[in-house]
């Protein structure tokens, strides 16, 4: 104990050297363990109610409903709550699906529900929730849906039974894990029956009281509590959901007489593919930690070998007396090495102490919220692994000492070491090993995996030995230039370096040190800058808010009276054609005059502003209006047949197509005056000239439109529909009819003829075709053809379309889809508001009260999604993870390689302070030997900081590529060139660091070079 004390700089610095090895190798194990915990919890969490299980009553082998009477006996064959793990809630549901008429209006088809908590996932708007048999809760939408249903009014289902509206609602989130994915909430017309509203609810004596063969589809839900779940939990978990899969398959439904077997159960969960994903990552995260570690691990050891050897060699004066005393060379080694292995020992539970907080702080960093780190037997492990490997160095390190002679070890300074051809061939044979491994990682592509994170290592240790081995060579250039001059400083340092090789071996593990640190500052700036990429083209803006959409309130319309200006919101939707069309992908249409400036592109595809041109490149402007009255002059000749009416055909926020009479035809130059409805807002869409219901024979004439105007207080203002432009209008006859149009200075003419159907023409602010931007993958024959192609909507109309821009990727649809502009396919798509899912984007210019403004306008927004929670979840997967683990552990290697840097100076202090005294008795200033020093030191580590860090930045340039970054497969182009500003700030705070170093090494060592100490002994 009392030689650790009188070498306690040198003890300390094996003790911290020792600490951070046995944390190194005590950190993967914990980190992977937690890291496998946030990555399983993530997977779950995303998966949603794909991770429930679903039980149903499926008694007959083709139809999924049953008696509402069996409902009881359903329950009790179902598990009871908490039964299984991680399923704490049953949520039973009676759904009938049935028809709605209220008193004097138009027939619904809508589903009856019962599911016990659903007041208090639902907004309350009126009214309240039902409480009694003959109680129903209805939605607002279908309440302002124009149907006749009101708070207090009666509905008749035709299942028999009559229920008082007592109060109305609208869904606080239509995506809640409460719903369990069922599409409860859809409200759409139909063109084959009455039109689908959403889901009543009733209580449940209101289900007791219909009648008992009233079919119903009976529904258990369990949702999964991913909390509840760990990775000690997961072999069990599928076990036990295993079992009940072949438990409820081992008697199947019936096909014919079902009277024996009243309940049959059915069970379906998504669980064992969320499992199987979150193993797949836990994988990657074993993999990319035990590499990352290692590399760290291996580090550090190499530094404590040489942290060791410097403490063995200040005992040379001890270990020379004990040879002269006759000690045996076994108890010799014990003496030598009794003061390592005492330190490594109290380094042992100091480095698992330093490994959990490590693990720790990552865990609150970068891991899942309260994901515990727990101690597992391969920590234990890890750590006595460590441990062995400090004795090995010890070990290692004493061996030189211990063989060295008795006049050796008295020597004040020591010589330089022979120059050995098998240190070169092993330096040599180990650079080219590494640069092997690095090229077939290379080459490999993605194959490679984690075991990419080894190619940095490989490139910065080939560079570092043979930079390393190249110093000596190069400073020896500097001998002749440097004799007989002035220059003693350099003089000094470069004759320093060029005979004392052994240095060198700390500037080769300083050089991979800050070659690992560059490249982790590196690889994680550029695999943030694509986990911000994907997400902005996953997301699309800043935050996307889900909107439920409601008759009566134009999307599109509220969005602009929110924002005024379009700075910070734009409204969108996505849409799934119904089939028979040209589009295999997702449509998402956008409003292409506000994308610029809200949304996000994909990367690897066209930026918004291209997308806009192209999407948005309609002749004419759209005509909007609130005005209380329209009219048209039009003069027409030549009619014969019966005269057609004029009609003004516009759009509502409730009504997609809206005719509206303005009177009969009449020869000469007449005005036609129609009443409308456009309080708030209407959009021209344009003329017709429909036939009169009692008449079927040919109608023919000539009409000449002069100009349409709206009322605006009373005066008449014309609203600029362009009648004079060809290109404004376009033809829309139906059935055996033809308008033939051309524009005139004095209007738009249309020569009609209509043997049935009617005539009319088209505002043309809506292309047609419509101009598109697609991916090969989104559309049927991809780029095969040029030919216009089409899109069919559930009413079963089409419309035209032609790809004005192929793309590899877009904003949401990605790699398989379409964009269009939003008012454009509105305009060509009768039912695209009810079949479409609205959204709103957010830009990052939004005002903090964005939200509260768009509820203002009428907006029922639900779920928000948002660009740096997307990011965050990105980077919880497990490649993000191995990354930023290589990343801390590279900083650390660093600094500890720095740490060793220093103490190898303070140890070679006391035998440098001999050469110096001496230079100082014959003359030389201080001030030059100062300068020597400092010179020597800078370039020592100087070489290592310029071998460092260009093998690093290319090393990540080379390796980045080919290391996977998501655990998943993305479409967007991957951007790999290395950012410069994280390399010059590294480089300068590395840089500052090898300064400061240099010049306290330098100081340390002429403080202790006074000429008396020539005269004394060492002590």
């Amino acid at each position: 104990m009392r030689g650790i004390w009188w070498r306690r700089r040198l003890a300390v610095a094996v003790l911290l050297v020792g600490t951070v090895v046995m944390g190194a190798a005590v950190l993967g194990p914990l980190y992977a363990r937690a890291a496998g915990e946030s990555t399983l919890r993530d997977e779950l969490t995303q998966a949603g109610t794909e991770t429930g299980l679903e039980f149903q009553d499926v008694p007959y082998e083709f139809d999924l409903t049953t008696s509402v009477s069996h409902f009881d006996l359903g329950q009790a064959a179902t598990p009871r709550p908490g039964a299984v793990r991680g399923y704490p809630t049953r949520i039973p549901s009676i759904q009938v699906q049935t028809k709605a008429t209220a008193p004097g209006s138009a027939t619904v088809r809508v589903g009856m529900l019962w599911r016990p908590g659903a007041c208090s996932q639902l907004i309350i708007v009126a009214g309240h929730c039902p409480t009694g048999p003959g109680q129903v809760l209805v939605s607002a939408r279908t309440v302002d849906g124009g149907y006749g249903w009101r708070l207090g009014g009666r509905l008749t289902f035709a299942i028999g039974t009559t229920l008082r509206i007592v109060g109305i609602y609208t869904p606080r989130d239509s995506q809640g894990a409460f719903w369990f994915g069922h599409d409860y909430f859809e409200e759409f017309p139909s063109s084959d029956g009455p039109d689908w509203v959403d889901q009543v609810f009733v209580d449940r004596a209101a289900t007791r009281a219909l009648p008992p063969h009233t079919q119903a589809t009976l529904a258990w839900d369990y949702p999964l509590d991913p909390s509840a779940i760990r990775l000690k939990d997961v072999g069990r978990l599928r076990r036990d959901v295993a079992a009940l899969q072949r438990r409820y398959r081992s008697a199947g439904p019936c096909n014919f007489d079902c009277s024996g077997e009243p309940v049959h159960l059915q069970v379906s969960t998504g669980l064992s593919k969320v499992l199987d994903a979150a193993a797949r990552q836990r994988e990657l995260v074993d993999r990319g930690t035990l590499l990352v570690t290692l590399q760290l691990a291996l580090l550090a050891w190499l530094v404590l070998f040489e942290v060791v050897t410097d403490a063995v060699e200040a005992r040379g004066n001890e270990l020379a007396l004990a040879k002269l005393r006759g000690l045996r060379p076994w108890w010799t080694a014990r003496f030598a090495l009794s003061e390592p292995l005492l330190v490594l020992a109290v380094a042992a539970p100091i480095g698992l102490g330093l490994g959990w907080t490590a693990a720790e702080l990552f865990s609150s960093a970068v891991l899942a919220p309260n994901t515990p780190v727990v101690l597992t037997w391969s920590a234990a492990a890890a750590l006595a692994s460590g441990f062995a490997g400090g004795v090995v160095a010890s070990v290692a390190a004493c061996h030189r000492a211990l063989h060295r002679s008795v006049l050796a070890q008295w020597r004040r300074t020591l010589g330089s070491p022979p120059r050995s051809h098998v240190g070169l061939a092993i330096d040599l044979s180990v650079s080219a090993a590494a640069i092997a491994g690095l090229v077939w990682l290379s080459s490999s592509g993605g194959a490679a995996g984690s075991a990419a994170l080894l190619a940095p290592g490989l490139l910065v240790t080939a560079a570092a030995l043979l930079g390393a081995r190249a110093l000596p060579v190069l400073t020896r250039t500097l001998l002749r230039p440097t004799r007989a001059s002035g220059r003693i400083g350099l003089f000094l340092a470069t004759r320093q370096v060029a005979r004392r090789p052994a240095g060198l071996r700390l500037a080769a593990l300083l050089a991979v040190a800050v070659g690992l640190a560059t490249f982790g500052v590196i690889g994680e700036s550029v695999a943030a800058s694509n986990r911000t990429a994907r997400a902005h083209a996953e997301i699309g803006a800043d935050r996307t808010v889900a909107v439920q959409f409601v008759r009566g309130v134009d999307p599109v319309a509220a969005v602009r009276k929110a924002d005024p200006a379009g700075r910070w919101a734009m409204a969108a939707a996505t849409w799934l054609p119904d089939g028979g069309g040209s589009i295999v992908g997702t449509v998402l249409a956008l409003d292409a005059s506000r994308l610029a400036r809200v949304g996000y592109a994909a990367s690897g595809g066209p930026s918004t502003a291209r997308m806009a041109s192209v999407i948005g490149s309609s002749a004419v402007d759209r005509v909007d209006t609130s005005s209380p009255r329209l009219r048209v002059l039009i003069s027409a000749s030549s009619v014969h047949g019966a005269p057609p009416q004029v009609q003004f055909v516009l759009r509502t926020a409730r009504a997609p197509f809206l005719s509206v009479d303005a009177g009969t035809i009449r020869p000469g130059t007449h005005t036609y005056t129609a009443p409308v409805d456009c309080a708030t807002g209407c959009m021209l869409l344009g003329l017709a000239w429909n036939r009169d219901v009692t008449y079927d024979g040919t109608m023919s004439g000539r009409l000449l439109v002069h100009r349409i105007e709206q009322d605006e207080q009373s005066k008449w203002v014309p609203v600029g529909a362009s009648l004079t432009d060809q290109r404004a209008w376009r033809a829309n006859p139906v059935s055996e009819s033809s308008d033939s149009l051309h524009a005139t200075p004095g209007g738009l003419v249309d020569d009609y003829r209509s043997r049935s159907g009617f005539n009319g023409v088209t505002y043309a602010f809506a292309p047609q075709p419509l101009p598109v931007i697609a991916t090969h993958a989104g559309v049927a024959g991809g780029a095969e053809t040029s030919r216009p192609r089409q899109m069919i909507d559930q009413l079963g109309i089409t419309a035209t379309f032609t790809v004005a821009h192929w793309a590899p990727a877009l904003p949401v649809v990605l790699d398989t889809g379409l964009i269009a502009d939003l008012n454009d396919l509105r305009a060509l798509r009768p039912g695209f508001d009810t079949e479409a899912n609205w959204t709103v984007w957010i830009g990052p210019r939004a005002p903090s009260d964005a939200l509260a403004r768009l509820r203002a306008t009428g907006l029922t927004l639900q779920r928000v999604r948002s660009t740096s929670s997307r990011i965050v979840q990105l980077g919880r997967q497990a490649p993000a993870l191995s990354l930023f683990l290589l990343l801390a552990c590279a900083i650390v290697g660093s600094v500890v390689a720095v740490g060793g840097t220093a103490t190898a100076i303070s140890a070679s202090a006391r035998r440098r302070s001999f050469e110096t005294a001496a230079l100082r008795v014959v003359g030389v200033p201080r001030s030059a030997l100062y300068r020597g020093g400092v010179l020597e030191q800078l370039i020592l580590l100087g070489a290592a900081v310029l071998l460092g860090i260009p093998a690093g930045a290319l090393a990540a340039r080379l390796a980045m590529p080919v290391i996977p970054e998501f655990a998943d497969t993305t479409p967007i182009l991957l951007h790999y060139r290395p950012p410069a500003l994280p390399i010059v700030a590294f480089a300068a705070a590395f840089t500052a660091l090898v300064g400061l170093a240099s010049m306290i090494a330098a100081a340390a060592v002429l403080r202790s070079a006074v000429p008396t100490r020539l005269r004394g002994t060492e002590e």
